[in-house]
């Protein structure tokens, strides 16, 4: 790759990842994924620094037209990388829900209506980083496990449709009302292009099956 010409950074809520040639960015606020076919070689991404090097300044333009990048870094902190190539799924009882289950569903369920019924991608991003805690890498232990398992009994009978981005938002805030916490990783690939979340606690995934998580690279951490 050439010697990036031009410094810029990304803008605050805007993430990026370069996968083979080419370049993902999403852009929270505006909830949309921008994917840049070989891109790749006209940059450089610092993730932890949010800088971004461009070594053609036409691109650059393009960029900075499109709003994706800023004059300066925005500071803050990033967790941890997240290493998808180790992760393992929680095993499931699927036995059927019995009456706690139940409890715990009917109180997701109204707390989903309010919490997550048309608010936009940023508020529930914001809301999942002010609370976020240490210790996201550590495996989860038997009683956060078990939160998990009963989350799974009773999920699909909740009256909500199997988005991705509904199913981790709700088992997310199901965690913290108990006193765990999880991270929540948005995933993407190329050709096809496809965008995904999940949750996960230290290299084990709570909420989905490892094999549709294998060929996805993370683009934003919380």
């Amino acid at each position: 790759m050439s010697t990036p010409s031009q410094i810029s950074a990304l803008r605050g809520d805007v993430h990026a990842v370069v996968i083979g040639d080419d370049a993902v960015f999403l852009d929270v606020t505006r909830d949309r994924y921008a994917c840049v076919p070989s891109a790749a070689r006209w940059l450089s991404l610092d993730a932890a620094q949010r800088v971004l090097g461009v070594a053609d300044p036409a691109f650059a333009e393009e960029l900075r037209q499109a709003d994706l990048i800023a004059d300066h870094a925005t500071p803050r902190d990033l967790p941890d990388p997240i290493a998808v190539a180790t992760i393992s799924a929680v095993g499931v009882d699927f036995a059927p829900p019995g009456w706690r289950d139940g409890v715990r569903g009917l109180r997701a369920t109204l707390d989903l209506a309010q919490a997550y019924h048309r608010r936009p991608l940023a508020k529930l991003v914001a809301w999942a980083a002010e609370g976020a805690t240490p210790g996201g890498n550590d495996k989860p232990d038997a009683r956060m496990l078990d939160l998990v398992e009963s989350f799974h009994r009773w999920a699909p009978f909740a009256p909500a449709p199997g988005k991705c981005l509904l199913r981790s938002f709700m088992l997310l805030r199901l965690l913290r009302r108990h006193g765990h916490d999880a991270r929540w990783v948005f995933g993407v690939r190329t050709w096809p292009f496809r965008a995904h979340c999940w949750l996960q606690r230290g290299d084990t995934v709570l909420d989905d099956d490892v094999e549709a998580l294998v060929a996805l690279t993370p683009i934003m951490v919380i």
